[in-house]
């Protein structure tokens, strides 16, 4: 009895599902584009790169402005 409910209700879930999904994909004419592990990876150093560029040219702005006195090291 509750075998019978289940295989009738998971096709109808699962094509109610299919029909969303091609739906949207109709909507943009190409598939989502899966990152794989390597270009997460390389991503985020680009941003930890681009972090640290621009700590150090804070740094640099901040010892013009304080020339002659509290000059900071700049970490490489």
């Amino acid at each position: 009895m509750i075998i019978n409910l289940i295989y009738t209700i998971l096709p109808i879930i699962t094509m109610i599902i299919g029909f969303c999904f091609g739906f949207s994909i109709k909507k943009t004419d190409e598939l989502p584009k899966v990152k794989t592990p390597v270009e997460i990876v390389e991503e985020h150093r680009e941003k930890a790169k681009l972090k640290k560029e621009a700590t150090n040219l804070d740094i640099y702005m901040e010892n013009i402005d304080n020339y002659p006195y509290n000059q900071k090291t700049i970490k490489e």
